[in-house]
């Protein structure tokens, strides 16, 4: 997952919805990075 810009907010509906356990888990870990460093 890559962002072109820096938004200070991102709303995400769902973003696991239909996603297998390893790749929603993947997801998530990515979004934590992301929270972690702005």
């Amino acid at each position: 997952m890559e962002l072109v810009l820096s938004p200070r907010i991102l709303f995400l509906d769902e973003p696991t919805t239909g996603l297998d356990s390893s790749t929603a888990r993947s997801v998530m870990e990515c979004l934590h990075q992301l929270s972690r460093t702005g």
